[in-house]
């Protein structure tokens, strides 16, 4: 039998897979961008994935400090707004993106 503590600061994922745990917005690590609502804008705070991967983000424009807004949201794929662009990301891609 497991048993859970979550502090206040602490906000629960659970995914069919496992479960992820992931500091609030007010926390250091943020939350992957797909958990937020269509319409809200939020600040990027980290890039997760191997240097390639969050060369490739920088790129297109997601860059740490940085706004974001979640444009529209479809079976988990994202259109996003950055730097006045739409782009599209994939939900793997789009779970690296930390807010």
């Amino acid at each position: 039998m497991y048993y859970l503590i979550i502090e206040k600061n602490f906000h629960l994922h659970i995914d069919k897979r496992l479960w992820i745990f992931i500091l609030n917005e007010k926390g250091v690590n943020g939350m992957p961008i797909t958990m937020i609502k269509v319409g809200e804008t939020n600040i990027i705070k980290r890039i997760t994935g191997n240097d390639e991967t969050r060369r490739h983000l920088e790129h297109l424009g997601f860059v740490i400090g940085g706004n974001v807004t979640v444009v529209n949201e479809m079976a988990g794929d994202l259109i996003v707004n950055v730097k006045d662009a739409r782009i599209a990301l994939s939900k793997s891609m789009a779970n690296r993106i930390m807010v």
